[in-house]
């Protein structure tokens, strides 16, 4: 099972949020099914900094990323398997 965390924040951008923060989501599970279509809504519809996460599918991930791109969001592509606790606060340092 692929957990799925979306984190928000604040900073400066064109494309604001309704409150006017950017923001800046890391998705889990990016490359495929749930975590896919939360990386394109959240492109889409709040023009989101995107971090997304996968385990092992990088060209998938990587297509998942220009998707966000060409939706209006920005995007960066990291692997890390989550599971392992050392992996995960390495790509949250990362963000």
């Amino acid at each position: 099972m692929t957990a799925h965390f979306v984190a928000y924040s604040a900073a400066t951008r064109t494309q604001r949020a309704e409150n006017g923060a950017l923001m800046i989501a890391l998705v889990t599970g990016a490359s495929r099914g749930i975590g896919r279509a939360i990386a394109l809504r959240l492109a889409a519809d709040h023009g989101a900094k995107l971090f997304l996460v996968y385990r092992s599918q990088a060209e998938a991930a990587q297509a998942v990323a220009e998707e966000c791109i060409a939706a209006g969001g920005e995007a960066t592509i990291h692997q890390a398997d989550i599971s392992d606790a050392s992996a995960a606060s390495g790509i949250v340092d990362a963000c």
